[in-house]
């Protein structure tokens, strides 16, 4: 949190809204901000102008930033996109009761296009399910783009049981098996009948180490850490995975099965990485690369 500006971008939830909300929904609110300023929209406009800049000001600047806190600015959000909505409606409306000399555009068409709001956030609800944190709307690039802005927490630990049921069925007795969630992996390997194996810290030099030729690795999309950067990256350069998991349409977790030659990229990355002591306890002056 203290790392403030020079942690996660201060536009971080700036660009959610732009690309994780139903396009209607954007649009709306894009309308509707600037019409909080008007005199004319009463002064209930000063608790929603109040709400979004005290959140605003105290979560865009923090340099730890995760969407789950946006849930507490959401409401203010569509709000502001409600009145937009209604803006609209009543604008459309006057043009085409005054074109058309006739009465019915200012009963219905605001309704109409209230509904039609609604119509589109829920039909985005449907396609998205059951992954609902993939959705991202055409503005963000639409589905091939699900998993691109926000892989922490679009995926979290989508994969982890899948990945541990199938590495289940694939281990040598005892074999290692390296993540960034061990203990939910352990869980998971209980689960599918193999307490036998192992399960270490993909971020721990030490653990790293200790890995042999037919343990397995994981390099899962929501767990992307500066502090295994350099052994993910061995392990793309030198191997291919032996399966993947995915989440919807998108990979979510790629598994290695470790050889000689991945074994030794690990090694090698193991060597240079900082210890994992100094990872979570970093130097204020100059701080290691930490979770």
């Amino acid at each position: 949190m203290t790392d403030w500006l020079r942690g996660t971008p201060w536009y971080f939830y700036h660009v959610f809204v732009v690309v994780k909300l139903p396009l209607l929904t954007v649009a709306g609110f894009i309308i509707g901000l600037p019409l909080l300023f008007r005199r004319k929209l009463g002064d209930g406009r000063y608790l929603i102008m109040l709400w979004l800049f005290l959140w605003m000001m105290t979560f865009s600047f923090a340099g730890g930033k995760f969407t789950r806190y946006f849930t507490v600015a959401l409401p203010a959000v569509l709000i502001t996109s409600a009145i937009g909505v209604q803006f609209a409606g009543n604008w459309i409306a006057r043009k085409l009761a005054t074109l058309m000399s006739v009465e019915w555009p200012g009963i219905y068409l605001r309704a109409g296009l209230a509904l039609l709001v609604v119509a589109s956030a829920f039909k985005a609800s449907v396609e998205a399910a059951p992954h609902f944190r993939l959705y991202t709307n055409a503005f963000g690039g639409g589905a091939g783009k699900q998993g691109y802005y926000f892989p922490h927490d679009e995926f979290y630990d989508v994969s982890v049981r899948d990945v541990m049921f199938e590495i289940g069925k694939r281990a040598r007795p005892g074999a290692k098996v390296a993540s960034e969630t061990p203990g939910l992996a352990a869980y998971y390997a209980q689960r599918a009948n193999r307490p036998d194996l192992v399960c270490v810290l993909l971020s721990d030099p030490n653990a790293l180490k200790q890995l042999g030729e037919n343990d397995f690795a994981v390099d899962a999309a929501g767990r992307r850490y500066f502090s295994n950067e350099l052994v993910t990256s061995a392990l793309k350069q030198s191997a291919t995975p032996v399966f993947r998991i995915s989440a919807g349409a998108v990979s979510s977790a790629s598994v290695y099965l470790l050889d000689k030659k991945s074994l030794e990229a690990v090694g090698e990355a193991a060597r240079r990485m900082p210890s994992l002591a100094k990872s979570l306890n970093p130097s204020p002056v100059s701080p290691a690369a930490t979770h």
